[in-house]
């Protein structure tokens, strides 16, 4: 079996693609820290992972609310294997 998913962070921005190798990158936000990029609020992912596919949830921090809600998301197919 190789690799599916990479989860990573640090850059306090939360991106998720599939890289041109089929690996799907899932880079959080940051939940808690004050030191927030490029306007975007505390964030982290929620991810789900099926025998049929890779689910990334973005979950946002909303001030106004004072809770994370669903910002976005991606599903990526898994490739089948034998």
């Amino acid at each position: 079996m190789g690799v599916e998913l990479v989860l990573n962070g640090h850059m306090h921005i939360p991106v998720t693609i599939r890289s041109a190798q089929g690996i799907v990158l899932a880079q959080a936000g940051t939940s808690m820290s004050t030191r927030l990029r490029h306007g975007h609020n505390n964030a982290y992912n929620l991810i789900a992972v099926t025998p049929d596919e890779i689910r990334v949830r973005i979950m946002e921090h909303d001030p106004q609310q004072d809770k994370f809600l669903p910002r976005g998301e991606h599903v990526f197919p898994r490739e089948k294997r034998d």
